[in-house]
């Protein structure tokens, strides 16, 4: 079924009439057939190639990677209480959430990869501060 239409692109029949016993020859592909044929082809291969989504910008996994090892250090510092590290983490996870959905599409456009610049920077403050906060975790 599939192997039909391309093999019609490619041979051209015409019926000669010769008496009463039709007959058929195959004449060869015309130029025209060709191109477009080329062009259908290279349109697929541009659209393929397209359709593959490219893996997030190093920096922010990256970014969110030193963010996890931030409070995971304040932690084992005793430098972060239990619910401060737990809002932490609950604010990563949300991070995570809002980047996989603004991957869905296939890539992370300029406004989403600012406004997930701009999550991570706020994050970043907030582990920070509470990492040099004068409250310790009892241990």
């Amino acid at each position: 079924m599939g192997f039909k239409p391309v093999v019609n692109l490619f041979v051209k029949k015409v019926k000669i009439t010769k008496g009463s016993n039709p007959t058929f020859k195959i004449q060869k592909i015309s130029h025209m057939r060709i191109k477009i044929l080329f062009f259908l082809l290279l349109f697929a291969a541009a659209f393929a190639a397209q359709s593959q989504t490219p893996p997030p910008p190093p920096h922010i996994a990256a970014r969110q990677m030193r963010q996890h090892k931030m409070i995971n250090r304040g932690i084992r510092n005793g430098q972060l209480t239990r619910p401060e590290a737990r809002h932490l983490r609950l604010q990563q996870r949300q991070i995570a959430g809002a980047k996989q959905r603004m991957k869905a599409d296939g890539y992370i456009n300029r406004g989403e990869r600012a406004r997930l610049h701009m999550r991570q920077q706020a994050a970043g403050n907030q582990i920070r501060r509470l990492n040099c906060n004068p409250r310790r975790r009892a241990m």
